[in-house]
């Protein structure tokens, strides 16, 4: 063999232990850097987890907060319709504690509008005088 060929078959191997040793090389940093990625990866969805499980909770939050003003608004004007009907039922009093004729005549129109043909007529004791022998209902 002369110096050529010593030196090409030469490279040859070193070519091949080269891409050995590069091959031993990837696979170690494969072994150590998949259990290392899968750390990270955990990690990572983790802490997406718990920003989506933060942005529930802050939406849970707001969407009680409005439940809560809502409630709170309607109670407020519940109370302020209360007031404007006791305020109404009141003033109506006031003015008809002193109008006793005003309230028989309305009662005397609203007995009017009835499908019956007598009218009792309350007398001042507020005692009707009957008049049941006119229908027929007099006990002879």
């Amino acid at each position: 063999m002369d110096y050529q060929e010593h030196v090409s078959m030469w490279s040859k191997g070193s070519t091949w232990a080269a891409i050995a040793v590069g091959l031993f090389i990837f696979t170690a940093f494969l072994m150590w850097m998949l259990p290392v990625y899968g750390v990270w990866r955990r990690k990572k969805q983790g802490e997406a987890e718990l920003a989506e499980a933060n942005f529930s909770e802050q939406v849970a939050i707001a969407e009680a907060t409005a439940r809560l003003k809502s409630a709170t608004l309607n109670r407020e004007a519940e109370e302020i319709d209360a007031l404007a009907v006791a305020n109404s039922v009141k003033v109506i009093g006031d003015s008809l504690k002193n109008n006793d004729g005003y309230l028989r005549w309305q009662w005397i129109k609203a007995m009017s509008e009835t499908e019956s043909d007598i009218i009792y007529v309350p007398t001042e004791a507020n005692l009707p005088i009957l008049e049941a022998s006119r229908k027929g209902f007099a006990k002879e």
